[in-house]
């Protein structure tokens, strides 16, 4: 497990302190196998020019009656581009805002609020008022796997919320998000049908003493989201009351800016809020390939480890600042593969600014975009993702 997580902080995913067991285990496979299995590609970039914009939602256009809609540039169908929807309503979701602090303030002084493990989540940690050190911890994360068939349900505030038997902590549930989303009008099949047009997000407690009190604050933040949908109050990142910068952000904002030579042929579509995944083919009948993949995603990372090489990756530059790149060993009749991972944008503090505790690097993070694909494109889009999403500050 001591190894997993180091695996995690050196991918740029930032391994709860405070979890362990399965929890660490499930996110380690959801969040950070595609990494491990794409870390053989690695990255290389170099300095490119482009105008770009830095739009923050998807431009999306109906293609007349034929049930396709464009997103980023590609054309999806209906279906598809109702969960791309699902995703951009998560990324302007606020967790942070469906947290009572007042309640919670009751049962501690809240020090941390905010991301401390991914861009989707918000983490706030409050130091009991019997206690003297060791923060008790409340953790919604708006991107998490739908429940499994069989597990148990519980009755709060009106709803059947699946019991999160698969989680470490005190207690953890899984909350539908019902987004107001229009749904497919041409009753297409979506290309990927595996992913729920209705997303969950977890609710978690851990180290609340004593535990029963973890999963009374956990059901009251629960019913405090299941209120929220049903009455349309859903907290949003432009009044959050947490400063997250790019979580408003996707990273197929990229997408319009793919070489000439490659067109997008297919939208891998699904809710992830900050992964963005396509099939593209080259132009040129003479290309050593048909169809090849771009796969990128924003991620956060310790802001002290988020340069860290890890594996064959090597420390150099992308359009003048610091990144992780790398490429894997050429195979013949194939296209060079590369990733690249750059952190972008300012830091991010979960620590409030009244937080006594002088280590405030514990909870700093940055975030990272990550691009994998055949080295052309990665080369290409490795500059142009510094000026869409900002120099890291």
């Amino acid at each position: 497990m001591r190894v997993a997580v180091r695996v995690l902080r050196r991918l740029g995913c930032v391994a709860q302190r405070r979890k362990a067991g399965n929890e660490v285990g499930m996110k380690f496979a959801r969040l950070c196998m595609p990494a491990l299995v794409l870390a053989a590609l690695c990255g290389c970039a170099e300095n490119g020019s482009e105008s770009v914009s830095d739009g923050s939602s998807a431009a999306v256009e109906a293609s007349g009656d034929s049930g396709e809609q464009e997103i980023f540039g590609v054309t999806v169908p209906d279906g598809d581009a109702q969960k791309l929807r699902v995703a951009e309503e998560i990324r302007a979701t606020d967790p942070c805002g469906f947290f009572d602090q007042d309640r919670i303030g009751e049962v501690g002084r809240i020090d941390v609020l905010g991301p401390t493990y991914s861009l989707s989540e918000c983490e706030i940690g409050f130091l009991q008022y019997d206690r003297r050190e060791f923060l008790s911890h409340l953790t919604i994360e708006m991107d998490t796997p739908p429940p499994e068939a069989g597990e148990p349900t519980r009755q709060i505030a009106g709803e059947a919320i699946t019991v999160d038997t698969n989680s470490s902590g005190d207690c953890s549930y899984k909350v539908p998000m019902r987004f107001a989303v229009k749904p497919s009008s041409s009753g297409q099949v979506p290309d990927v049908e595996e992913v729920p047009t209705v997303a969950y997000a977890k609710v978690s407690s851990a180290a609340v003493s004593p535990a029963e009190l973890g999963c009374q604050l956990v059901e009251e933040t629960v019913a405090s989201i299941v209120d929220a949908f049903r009455e349309q109050r859903i907290p949003r990142r432009d009044q959050s009351v947490a400063d997250v910068p790019l979580a408003d952000r996707s990273p197929c904002e990229l997408l319009p800016h793919m070489p000439n030579e490659y067109t997008v042929i297919k939208f891998d579509a699904g809710t992830a809020p900050y992964e963005c995944n396509v099939t593209f083919e080259a132009a040129s009948s003479q290309a050593a390939f048909n169809a090849d993949r771009v796969m990128i995603d924003l991620r956060l990372s310790r802001a002290e480890t988020a340069l860290e090489p890890f594996g064959n990756q090597t420390l150099g530059q992308v359009a003048g600042v610091p990144a992780l790149i790398g490429v894997r060993d050429p195979v013949a009749n194939e296209e060079p593969r590369c990733s690249v991972h750059i952190p972008v944008g300012p830091t991010i503090d979960a620590s409030l600014p009244d937080n006594p505790k002088s280590d405030r690097s514990h909870w700093q993070s940055r975030v990272t975009v990550g691009i994998w694909s055949v080295c052309r494109v990665t080369d290409v889009l490795g500059p142009i993702a510094v000026k869409v999403f900002g120099a890291a500050a």
